[in-house]
């Protein structure tokens, strides 16, 4: 009996100081998951101020991109609305050309152009080989100020086609870097993220805690069962002649390995909580450097004279450079069809010279006619005065001396009346030239009071 519990109670000492240190072991465990749990919250902290940060640069970098895409497309849809402006402006040139090139100048216009260049000009050779070969209305313009007009426009044109392919270029590039950017972002571990630290360090700790406490009874445990296992041997020293029952304490002893076994692993639960947060501090210590990289890296971009500094100016300096394209463009447009419409004015234009010749050729007949009545009622005029004149002289001026009123002697004064310019000849249009000249510009007067006024 006695050698039985003298077994039994060294195994129960050799269990409880296990027992004891395995608790200390878990004890430790417990204060370095304390200290991994502070450090979880100083992680966190950092980690979400650089996600934030992250987020919010990365966003900006997105609607620059958008931004640029965005003009890219408007300039885009402007360009294709010049070039269908143009394509219709060019379309009307051509067609004013061929109605001034159809337009062919009357002969007698030219015949009687020629001969007042010959009585009215110097340099007659130049002048007349220059008028024989203009033979229509589309001759006497200058065709290729119009064309070289349009040329201007089309590189205008071509020139904002160049920005729209510069704001593409910086968009793709944008794009890339975005993409490495975001690329780099979506390589950090998010879903361990997920979870707060400060959520998910209570729970480890509760779970923890349970353990200890589960732990801690069965080190109680151990403790009374050396503690009856004490006095049982005491009890059987004092009095070794009487039967002691130890049986209960046989049964508990024969649990211990057992409960140490469960103790262990216990402990190793606890271990295991402790890895769990020594892996999520290691976790959180490389999704920062990761973080740290990206941020220093968006720091660099957004860096005064960084790159994105060099974006802006370059999207200021096309901003301008765009502006100034298009105030160019508006004005060779207006201009390109002020000449259109100032070319159909001048063909309407020599529609009314033909009328406004004839007109003076009638005017130009009717002061020949008042000057021809004019000339003989003065011619009258002359002879009649001239007539009493001599009348007079005779009844008395042979009476008179010579001397007394000698410009009595003079002739009665003539009255000469003549054109200025005299002689001027004016071309003869034809009936027919005139009638269709009648028709347009009634054609086209008739427009005119139709189309609104702005």
């Amino acid at each position: 009996m006695e050698q039985e519990l003298i077994s039994i109670l060294l195994f129960a000492k050799k269990a409880l100081q296990t027992g004891q240190a395995i608790c200390e072991q878990a004890n430790q465990c417990t204060k370095d998951s304390a200290m991994f749990a502070e450090n979880l919250d100083a992680q966190w902290s950092k980690l979400v101020f650089l996600s934030e940060h992250i987020k919010t640069q990365l966003n900006t970098l997105v609607k620059i991109h958008d931004f640029i895409i965005l003009t890219a497309g408007d300039l885009q849809g402007f360009i294709k609305t010049k070039e269908a402006a143009l394509g219709n402006l060019s379309l009307a040139v051509q067609q004013t050309f061929d109605s001034l090139k159809k337009s062919t100048i009357d002969p007698d216009i030219l015949r009687v152009n020629l001969n007042y260049l010959q009585t009215h000009t110097s340099d007659q050779l130049s002048k007349n080989e220059m008028y024989t070969k203009k033979k229509s209305l589309f001759d006497y313009i200058d065709d290729q100020a119009v064309l070289d007009l349009q040329q201007k426009t089309d590189d205008e044109i071509s020139a904002v086609e160049a920005l729209r392919s510069t704001l593409q270029g910086m968009a793709k590039s944008l794009y890339t870097s975005l993409q490495s950017l975001v690329t780099a972002q979506k390589s950090f571990n998010m879903k361990r993220l997920e979870e707060t630290a400060s959520d998910f360090a209570v729970a480890k700790k509760s779970a923890q805690e349970a353990e200890i406490t589960h732990m801690a009874d069965i080190l109680t445990s151990l403790t009374n069962h050396y503690d009856q296992v004490g006095s049982a041997m005491k009890v059987f020293q004092s009095k070794p002649s009487e039967y002691l029952d130890i049986s209960v304490l046989q049964d508990d002893h024969d649990h211990v390995p057992d409960i140490i076994e469960n103790l262990q692993t216990s402990l190793q639960e606890v271990e295991n909580i402790r890895e769990d947060m020594r892996s999520q501090s290691d976790e959180y210590n490389k999704v920062y450097d990761s973080m740290a990289r990206l941020f220093s890296e968006l720091e660099r971009i957004g860096d005064s004279k960084g790159p994105l500094d060099n974006i802006f100016d370059r999207l200021i300096r096309i901003e301008l450079e765009l502006q100034e394209r298009k105030d160019v463009l508006n004005n060779y447009f207006q201009n390109l069809w002020g000449l259109v419409d100032w070319y159909i004015e001048y063909a309407v234009s020599y529609d009314y010279l033909t009328l406004e010749i004839t007109r003076r050729q009638r005017v130009q007949l009717k002061q020949a006619k008042m000057l021809e009545e004019y000339r003989r009622q003065f011619d009258d005029l002359y002879k009649e005065e001239l007539e009493q004149r001599r009348e007079w002289d005779s009844k008395h001026g042979a009476y008179l001396p010579t001397d007394l009123c000698p410009f009595m002697r003079e002739p009665p004064p003539t009255i000469a009346v003549s054109l200025s310019p005299d002689n001027l000849e004016l071309p003869v249009i034809s009936a027919k030239a005139l009638d269709e000249a009648l028709q347009r510009t009634e054609n086209y007067e008739s427009a005119q009071t139709q189309t609104p006024q702005s």
